[in-house]
């Protein structure tokens, strides 16, 4: 993990406001020494005065913190292995794990992501706990789907959110929230689409879906 460096943010934002550590020390009402010491990192501001820090320098708590830790693609896919084979001899660890990492990283939206294929996959494992499972999985797509700057990550998690709607039985919502998206290039909608609208019985729409996506394969 990260660990978080107040004491660069406040020096970064202070040096780009023109500030001196004894301007700041005055209006947060300590002396010098001390904004040194956060600088420097040998001690931390006192939690009180961490919202007057934010609000000075006119950002968020988040950003003061500067605490958004991140996994690459690789380590994405290297924890979900771990994770599979975490399942296979212990899914009680398994969990513990994985919500360790949706609160260690809350902020990595591909595994965010990853998580909430996870725990809809576990949710055909364990149909007992399915409901469970799946109040995750939406949990963490809706998270990813307001928050990401990706777009295909936003899509992705739409998709997933999508698929459990439609595990719900909330068929029409679901057809709904895939229409709405329109992709540049394919990622498997359309192909969806026609699989629930041919469980619906819809044999048009699905035959012109195929036919659309025969037509973007040519």
């Amino acid at each position: 993990m990260h660990e978080v460096n107040i004491g660069a943010t406040i020096a970064r934002e202070r040096s780009a406001a023109g500030v001196t550590q004894g301007a700041l020390a005055a209006h947060l009402g300590v002396t010098k020494a001390a904004v040194s010491k956060w600088e420097l990192g040998q001690s931390l501001p006192d939690v009180a005065l961490l919202p007057r820090i934010a609000a000075y320098f006119g950002i968020t708590l988040d950003e003061l913190f500067a605490f958004r830790p991140q996994l690459t693609e690789d380590e994405v896919r290297d924890v979900y292995l771990e994770l599979c084979r975490l399942f296979a001899e212990d899914a009680g660890a398994a969990y513990a794990r994985m919500d360790e990492l949706v609160r260690d990283y809350g902020s990595c939206w591909g595994l965010l992501l990853q998580m909430a294929a996870l725990y809809s996959q576990r949710s055909f494992v364990e149909p007992g706990r399915a409901e469970e499972l799946l109040d995750k999985t939406c949990s963490l797509a809706e998270r990813v789907e307001a928050c990401a700057d990706d777009v295909e990550l936003v899509r992705s998690a739409r998709v997933v959110r999508a698929l459990v709607i439609s595990q719900r039985g909330g068929m029409d919502e679901a057809i709904a929230l895939l229409e709405g998206m329109k992709p540049a290039r394919p990622l498997g909608i359309e192909g969806m689409l026609a699989g629930l609208r041919s469980m619906r019985g819809e044999r048009e729409a699905c035959l012109k879906l195929c036919q659309e996506m025969l037509f973007r394969a040519r």
